[in-house]
């Protein structure tokens, strides 16, 4: 899953119908897929327990402080300890920080499959957008798409939704120029005939102020047709 900071990814792969490999920094190389790092960051506004509850039980089950290992950041608390996850006065940005092993369903290897298995390779990778942008499509098709996304920031300062454009988006850790990533990742695509599902996870049903964010059973239950291949047969416009 590709996507700017707040476009759903950690969210919707926080999913127990699938092994978790890991939440930031993924590396695409001859061998498949593997992880870089131990540890999730998601964000915590309007979580709801029923609608994500793997990670609501990773950033506050009960535990000792000494022992409880997971870190939030940008949310309203109350003097008794309580939290308010619905409450965006400081900001909408807050955030939770926890081990993978905190979620019930994570690969033990960070690496998925294996030398000799090509189906280690992704078959659907996803984009998330929070815009009304959608597209699917393979190889060369979708690599602008995946060098220049836009979606809605965010950052402090921001109120009203800002188009933003993110090289890769991860430009600080991008050292090359983004062509270079662009013709590394439209090979791969080529190489395993890989389809790419741009999907808007943002707001729909008006204009700011008005629209709602998509409910997450929803747009997991597009991710999920987008995998399980429903959606090939699909008519679309």
């Amino acid at each position: 899953m590709l996507g700017l900071s707040g476009t759903g990814k950690t969210t919707l792969s926080a999913d127990r119908a699938g092994a978790l490999l890991g939440d930031d920094e993924h590396a695409w190389s001859n061998d498949g897929i593997a992880n870089f790092e131990n540890g999730c960051y998601a964000k915590l506004i309007d979580l709801d327990a029923k609608k994500e509850p793997e990670i609501h039980q990773a950033v506050f089950h009960p535990a000792p402080p000494e022992k409880h290992g997971a870190i939030v950041e940008n949310a309203m608390i109350y003097p008794d300890g309580t939290f308010d996850l619905f409450d965006d006065r400081l900001t909408p940005n807050s955030r939770g920080s926890y081990p993978l092993e905190f979620l019930s369903n994570v690969k033990a290897s960070s690496a998925a499959g294996t030398r000799r298995r090509s189906s280690s390779s992704p078959r659907t990778p996803t984009a998330s957008s929070s815009d009304r942008a959608s597209v699917e499509g393979t190889g060369h098709a979708v690599v602008p798409h995946g060098v220049h996304e836009q979606t809605r920031g965010t950052e402090t300062g921001i109120v009203e939704p800002k188009t933003t454009f993110s090289r890769f988006f991860g430009e600080p850790f991008m050292p090359r120029n983004p062509d270079v990533y662009a013709r590394m990742l439209g090979e791969k695509l080529d190489e395993h005939g890989t389809e790419v599902y741009l999907v808007n996870t943002g707001w729909s049903g008006g204009p700011y102020g008005q629209a709602k964010r998509m409910d997450i059973t929803l747009t997991r239950t597009m991710v999920h047709a987008a995998l399980s291949g429903e959606l090939h047969d699909v008519s679309t416009r």
